[in-house]
């Protein structure tokens, strides 16, 4: 096994100051930052963008590709609002990459790294396609959604994958195909996909490598042997709306990129006090979850995502 570490990551120019914030976080905490490998699969990102990303790549002596994935490639692909159509280019990765390299660890654009990759990165798969961790919304997926057989859903943002089982899969063809049959049914965009693809093909890992506090306390900050840490939540730090103490990560990063003149689009007096209202929302709407009866959340979820695929098989 090669000493370089392969990282794939996804964006347009939406997400680029994401996406050089996530690999500043990489190369900060990672001890041999020349054998970091950054595969960007991009949707039209512009020579602005990409000009600040090799500011980046020579400033810590790491490597850095781009691989842009033409929009044609993509239109037809359903939109799911604030999540974009990026998350769909992770579906190419067996068919872009390089034939020489057999392993990638994909990361999404919304987290970041506070410890050493290597470890996750040289995990043995034990014979399965990916590694990844289970999604912290599993269950109530799996009660309300279609994924027959599927017995648990995993989280997408963060996925070991072994890329020459893809190929050997066909797993691009599988996912455009699969796309184009049931795109009024998928919620998740791309991680339906894969969920559907791969199951009972995936190994579970543990949360600390791609922990999400979406259902925990606003405040609550990860622990000191969390290797990632993802914000998923449809508010992200770089919102005035976001109120987490665990922001200042992002921030403290974001200041350490060609970005770090950042100031928030969203700060006016309005949000000032909104953003409060939703964290008090959200406060009790954690502290009301676990008492509250499944069939609420089923009939809760379903009146706004009413979609299901039956008796398919995949």
């Amino acid at each position: 096994m090669s000493n370089n570490i392969h990282l794939v990551l996804a964006s347009d120019n939406n997400y680029a100051q994401h996406l050089g914030v996530t690999m500043v976080t990489i190369l900060e905490n990672n001890h041999l930052k020349s054998n970091i490998v950054f595969h960007i699969l991009e949707n039209n990102l512009d020579q602005e963008n990409k000009e600040k990303l090799k500011i980046i790549k020579d400033k810590y002596s790491c490597q850095l590709f781009f691989y842009n994935i033409q929009e044609q490639e993509i239109k037809d692909f359903p939109d799911m609002g604030y999540v974009g159509k990026t998350a769909y280019l992770r579906l190419f990765i067996p068919q872009i990459l390089p034939k020489n390299i057999d392993r990638v660890l994909y990361l999404d654009c919304d987290l970041i790294v506070l410890n050493d990759l290597k470890k996750l990165y040289q995990l043995e798969l034990q014979g399965k396609s990916l590694a990844a961790i289970k999604d912290v919304k599993s269950e109530d997926i799996l009660r309300i959604f279609f994924y027959p057989g599927i017995k648990k859903y995993f989280n997408s943002g963060v996925i070991l994958i072994d890329v020459n089982a893809w190929r050997a899969k066909n797993i691009t063809k599988k996912a455009i195909d699969f796309i184009t049959k049931y795109q009024k049914q998928i919620t998740s965009s791309d991680q339906d996909v894969l969920n559907c693809l791969f199951i009972n093909d995936w190994l579970e890992i543990d949360k600390i490598y791609n922990l999400d506090l979406k259902h925990e306390r606003i405040n609550k900050l990860p622990s000191k042997d969390t290797v990632i840490f993802h914000y998923s939540d449809r508010i992200k730090p770089w919102s005035y709306l976001y109120t987490g103490k665990n922001k200042k990560y992002y921030f403290k990063y974001l200041s350490l990129t060609p970005w770090n003149n950042f100031k928030y689009s969203d700060k006016n007096l309005k949000n000032f006090f909104k953003k409060y209202k939703l964290a008090l929302l959200k406060t009790i709407k954690n502290l009301l979850r676990p008492l509250t009866p499944n069939r609420l959340i089923d009939w809760h979820k379903k009146r706004f995502l009413n979609k299901n695929i039956k008796n398919e098989k995949f």
